[in-house]
């Protein structure tokens, strides 16, 4: 049976919430970001972001997060003023792993210089 998304789910024991609008950064319009979830009451970590890999691709995530997907996150939270999201990916269809990405404000200031 499918999970239905009008349930709340949960992600370390704090509820997660669809974030149904694009969002745009205050002082650089160009800067949108579409969070596939939001943890609520977290102060450790804010968005959560769900990938998939087939093993074709999970060959990508031998390493920790891949570089594409750390820069979309760390573009997220530019745009949110978050501090920390995860990353969860099920490789091969039944591997879970969760990765952690800080906030990296060197970063940030790297990808608003390229925009």
């Amino acid at each position: 049976m499918p999970a239905s998304n009008d349930r709340p789910h949960r992600h370390a024991g704090h509820r997660v919430q669809r974030v149904n609008a694009i969002l745009q950064h205050v002082e650089h319009p160009w800067m949108l970001a579409n969070l596939d979830r939001e943890i609520v009451g977290n102060d450790g970590v804010q968005i959560l972001e769900c990938k998939t890999a087939g093993l074709f691709g999970a060959r990508l995530w031998k390493d920790g997060v891949p570089e594409y997907v750390q820069l979309q996150v760390i573009h997220q939270l530019a745009v949110t003023g978050q501090q920390a999201a995860d990353v969860a990916v099920l490789l091969g269809g039944h591997e879970l792993q969760i990765h952690r990405i800080e906030r990296d404000e060197a970063m940030i200031k790297q990808l608003i210089a390229l925009g």
